[in-house]
């Protein structure tokens, strides 16, 4: 009885507490939020509103810890955009200044974009979230008013045109009016001004001006313009503004160049013209040699010289500007010697000097600034091996001629001075504080042996390693005391020894207490539910959040995805994961075009609306057409109407249903094929990504325009595939390294669906793998193989297979120096005999200009009857020039055919623009 009466008592007080600081902080409030706070008693209100914003919140509230924030009345940005200007966040303490600075922040953003009326309202509310809590919420209400607008756009040049020189600035003039990115009725936007003024520079400096720029943007007052008939525009506008745009023309200037025989005159032009971008003041002669001098030293050209001429135009056309260019020869390195080193052997530092160094010095062509470069790298190097003192003092250069009579230097001699120093090693490593890890394996993870040298970079890695194995582990609050004290590394006589020493505070390990869902309004919880990688009650890690992020978005249904956490104000140990998304455009309508010399210009087209009934399902229409401009009979394509059904039944099964029609012009025989077909796929496992997949099919073939009459049929097959991909690849679009691999077998028999007379099986496989040999030169290989046999006897001179699934090989994606399917059995009967085919592919892509990449290749491959090997090869090889453009890849790839047959092309053109 005296507990239940102390509870009671308790209860009491918390009640009175509760409706003391509601009412002190209500009667705080701003008038404007009276009337909100007395229709929701648990309702604290502190408000502020005025054009100049004011934190009027009441020091009661000053302290308390917010558990969200809320935005209201925002139409102009999407909330993302102004999140990124709040000063304070869910999880922190209430302070005025920070509120304050947030409203001041959002006034300043809506006034740089032209929102000049705009005001904001803040106040502090208690409501209870899904799960019946109560939380502490900061709102902004935004009161954006109207915009000002631009009634009309002047150029104005702050000096006189020259007559001679109207011509070209009126067609400048045209240029900057197309290109400004403003127009009339567009708000006063300042980063569309910012975004023009760079426009103005960038065209000035195309159209030959040197040091022009806009001097001042000038804002008057002006009316609506009038639209058609006279009548004013119904843009809904503040006020008008007129838009003045003063530009200072500078010099319009010419350049020429005499002497270069290294570097085109395009390229140096293009040099000239990057200098422009940069900005070039009044010395732009002697700014531009610079870049000339610097770009042919950087090539090996050390002893260039470059002497400007400046002329001015008879014609009044500006000034001409020519560099005589001496560009000496190119310098080669002739031998790198070290000096100094006791320790390290000047074979092994000079091999690591140019495993370190630049391509050009690997080529053993001489550049000062990467011959620096290499050898501070190799000093660091020297230093992860535990020499800390170790230093660069100088490198000597000597210049050598050949032949001796010669007084022209064309190689140069090294030697680089360097300082060692005495190694640094561990001499003792202590851990306190591991009681989660446990002292060895924090010891593994730091990768720190007693008596080892010193590596301060592997020291510094290790750390930040072992404080994402505690995050993982769910210890948010881990830290090491001594982290960033000369506590935590300690050296003793003279450097030569360390004792290292961490001191860890592993924290509470923090779970999962509630996973709370915003942003959601077509799509149905459980879409998202199913796609996170943890659940209420498991221990919070942030690689599983961030697994989730990846897999959010990869549902293609969400413009954003967010996942994060806040405190549990009702447990100590405990975080709210918030999931905020904003979901993207349902309809995806898009097209494109192509061309192929083999196939003729192409086109393709999709229209697809995503997220029906908010369950994530995807319906979808694909159209491909092409007209050949040889061997042309009529226009081909295929359309396609799919849906997709993901976990249908089971967790991450996909279920995809489909009906397609398509008409093709193969070599031997065209075919039109009605397909109805349903496919299962299943993640496998995601670390490798493996994919299991079934699919079955029907289909109903009419074949045409056989070499022989036999083959002209009309028939179905119903088969069923079974199919794994493997998927280690860095990218599925642009892949440059990993290895990507598929296997997968086609069974069709009467019993599912096809004609009487057709059984078989196929198997195939592919293999691709893709090296990096550094950033621009790249290897691709690729093993590819199939088999396929019949199942049903047959008389003679009839095949069990028809011509649409017989292997057949040549083309731009078997052996490229061969017409598309130039390899095949398509005029000869196989009967109940097998098909076998191998094809090995291989290309080797290097830097040629830019994006543009030299492709080298070469293709090989067989196509057996009745037998399988993996020699017997027909090769083809060749060069290619690839290029990626923005409607597509561009690819000219030319194919010899090595030892070709007697009549035959001995090579052949694949050349193809965008979608293939």
């Amino acid at each position: 009885m005296p507990i239940a009466r102390i509870a009671l008592i308790l209860t009491c007080i918390s009640l009175f507490q509760s409706w003391y600081f509601f009412a002190h902080a209500h009667a705080h409030a701003h008038a404007d939020a009276h009337a909100d706070a007395h229709a929701d008693a648990h309702a604290a209100a502190a408000v502020s509103e005025s054009e100049a914003p004011k934190s009027m919140l009441s020091r009661d509230a000053v302290g308390l810890e917010i558990n969200r924030i809320e935005l209201q009345g925002v139409k102009f940005f999407t909330t993302e955009k102004i999140e990124k200007v709040l000063q304070i966040s869910p999880g922190d303490r209430l302070e005025r200044s920070k509120v304050l600075q947030t409203e001041e922040n959002i006034q300043a953003l809506y006034r740089s974009h032209g929102y000049q009326e705009v005001s904001i309202q803040s106040r502090l509310v208690r409501k209870k979230n899904s799960a019946n809590i109560f939380e502490t919420i900061l709102e902004f209400h935004v009161r954006e008013g109207l915009p000002v607008r631009i009634a009309k756009i002047d150029l104005v040049s702050d000096a006189a045109i020259e007559a001679s020189n109207q011509r070209s600035w009126s067609a400048s003039r045209e240029k900057i009016r197309a290109k400004l990115g403003l127009n009339v009725g567009d708000l006063l936007d300042q980063e569309k001004i910012a975004d023009g003024r760079k426009a103005i520079h960038e065209i000035l400096a195309s159209e030959s001006y040197v040091g022009a720029k806009v001097t001042d943007v000038t804002e008057l007052l002006g009316s609506p313009p009038k639209v058609k008939e006279g009548r004013l525009s119904n843009g809904l506008a503040s006020r008008w503004v007129n838009l003045e745009l003063h530009v200072d023309l500078g010099d319009r200037v010419s350049f020429g160049f005499q002497g270069n025989s290294v570097f085109t005159y395009v390229f140096l032009m293009n040099l000239v013209d990057e200098q422009k971008l940069l900005g070039l003041g009044k010395d732009y002669v002697g700014a531009i040699r610079t870049r000339l001098e610097s770009e042919y030293r950087a090539s090996g050209y050390p002893l260039v010289t470059i002497t400007p001429f400046t002329f001015e135009s008879k014609s009044g056309t500006g000034t001409k500007v020519t560099y005589r260019i001496n560009e000496g020869p190119r310098i080669k390195i002739e031998a790198v010697e070290f000096d100094g080193n006791a320790v390290f052997v000047s074979k092994e530092l000079r091999e690591q000097f140019f495993s370190k160094a630049s391509g050009v010095i690997q080529n053993n062509v001489y550049v000062e600034k990467d011959v620096q470069k290499a050898a501070e790298i190799l000093v660091e190097w020297m230093k992860e091996r535990g020499y800390l003192s170790a230093r660069l003092v100088t490198i000597n250069t000597k210049y050598v001629s050949k032949p001796k009579m010669s007084k022209v230097a064309k190689s140069v001699r090294l030697l680089i001075y360097l300082y060692e120093g005495d190694q640094t090693q561990i001499q003792s490593v202590s851990i306190t504080g591991a009681k989660v890890l446990g002292e060895q394996a924090v010891k593994n993870i730091l990768r720190v042996t007693e008596g080892a040298p010193l590596n301060l970079f592997t020291l510094t890695e290790g750390i930040e390693h072992l404080k994402k194995a505690y995050q993982e582990r769910g210890y948010l609050s881990f830290r090491i005391v001594n982290e960033g004290t000369d506590d935590l590394v300690r050296y003793s006589q003279e450097n030569r020894l360390v004792d290292i020493g961490l001191k860890l505070e592993e924290g509470s390990q923090y779970k999962v207490t509630h996973i709370e869902l915003e942003g959601l309004e077509k799509t149905k919880d459980f879409v998202v539910r199913r796609e996170l990688s943890f659940k209420e009650g498991d221990v919070l890690s942030v690689a599983e959040m961030e697994i989730t992020e990846r897999r959010l978005r990869r549902l293609g249904i969400f413009a954003t995805v967010t996942v994060k956490f806040v405190d549990d104000p009702e447990v100590g140990d405990g975080k709210l994961v918030r999931v905020i998304v904003q979901e993207a455009d349902r309809g995806v309508i898009s097209g494109g075009p192509g061309f192929r010399n083999d196939l003729g210009i192409r086109a393709f087209g999709q229209l697809a609306y995503t997220n029906l009934w908010g369950e994530d399902h995807t319906a979808s229409i694909h159209l491909v057409v092409n007209r050949r401009f040889y061997n042309y009979n009529f226009l081909e394509g295929q359309a396609q109407i799919a849906y997709t059904w993901p976990w249908f039944l089971v967790p991450e099964l996909y279920f995809r249903p489909l009906v397609s029609f398509g008409a093709t012009q193969y070599i031997n025989f065209a075919a039109r094929t009605l397909t109805i077909a349903t496919n299962w796929q299943k993640q496998l496992t995601a670390r490798p990504n493996l994919v299991g997949e079934l699919n079955y099919a029907f289909e109903s073939i009419n074949q045409f325009q056989s070499l022989r009459a036999s083959d002209d049929q009309q028939m179905t097959i119903g088969s069923i595939t079974p199919k794994v991909t493997l998927d280690m690849r860095d990218s599925a679009l642009l892949p440059t390294s990993g290895l990507f691999a598929v296997a997968s077998l086609d069974y069709a028999m009467p019993f599912l669906g096809s004609r009487g007379d057709i059984g078989y099986y196929r198997f195939q496989v592919r293999t691709d793998y893709y090296f990096p040999f550094t950033r621009d030169i790249s290897l691709y290989l690729s093993f590819r193989t199939g088999y396929e046999e019949t199942l049903e006897p047959l008389p003679a001179n009839t095949d069990s297979i028809p011509l649409i699934k017989q292997f057949a090989l040549g083309g731009i994606g078997s052996i490229r120096g061969y017409q598309l399917q130039e390899l095949n059995y398509q005029s000869k009967f196989i009967g109940g005999k097998s098909l076998s085919y191998v094809n090995y592919r291989s290309e080797l892509d290097l830097p040629f200009a830019g994006a543009l990449k030299l492709a080298l290749f070469v293709d090989a491959g067989n196509l057996l009857v009745n037998n399988y090997s993996l020699g017997g090869l027909r090769y083809g090889a060749g060069c290619g020039l690839h290029y990626l453009t923005p409607v597509g890849p561009v690819s000219f790839d030319y194919g010899l055919k090595i030892a070709p047959t007697p009549g035959t092309d001995v090579s052949q053109i694949h050349f193809s623009v965008g979608i293939i």
